[in-house]
């Protein structure tokens, strides 16, 4: 079974990430080596990153062409046992857990972009093993990240619990504990 890691929203720059009365942003981070930087809206089970492009000439994954408001704004990125399927094995730069995309949302931006870190401990990876506890606190009330919707033009054939895709415009929308759901 594959768990929501987090929720990828691409973004054309920094001034972008939306304003979020009521929710903690963390400062983020750069991906050396991968072209991007990132803010995160992290919850103990998952997160939703807001990811731009900083660096042009290392970037790749297509995330130039996401970012850039081409295709489906959105990916998604599980946790757990590697599914059925045509999947390409990534090396993050830096280090971290096995990363490995779905190879046709490597090149076809009507999917979401779609990432598994393959794991035996997926429960490792949550935000709330990760993240200082004060960055999980929102004081708008919201405990937890329920569920998520994406709607794109081409639903991926990939199940992850807690995530639905759907065909339609591309948009995401958030089920939270404690808090009204967010539209992105």
């Amino acid at each position: 079974m594959l768990d929501l890691d987090h929720l990828i929203v691409f973004l054309s720059g920094p001034d972008a990430v939306p304003a979020l009365d009521g929710f903690s942003l963390d400062a983020g981070m750069r991906h050396e080596g991968q072209g991007t930087r990132n803010r995160r809206l992290p919850f103990p089970s998952a997160y939703v990153e807001f990811l731009w492009v900083d660096e042009p000439e290392v970037a790749g994954l297509g995330f130039p062409q996401r970012c850039s408001g081409a295709g489906t704004g959105f990916g998604v990125v599980a946790r757990g046992d590697l599914p059925a399927g045509d999947f390409t094995d990534y090396t993050v730069p830096g280090g971290g857990p096995a990363l490995s995309l779905l190879t046709a949302s490597l090149t076809d931006l009507s999917l979401p972009f779609v990432g598994v870190f393959v794991t035996d401990d997926p429960d490792a990876l949550r935000p709330e093993h990760r993240a200082p506890a004060q960055a999980l606190r929102h004081p708008c009330g919201a405990r937890d990240l329920v569920a998520v919707q994406v709607s794109c033009p081409t639903p991926p054939s990939v199940t992850v619990h807690g995530v639905t895709f759907v065909e339609g415009p591309p948009g995401a929308r958030l089920t939270l504990d404690g808090a009204p759901g967010l539209r992105l």
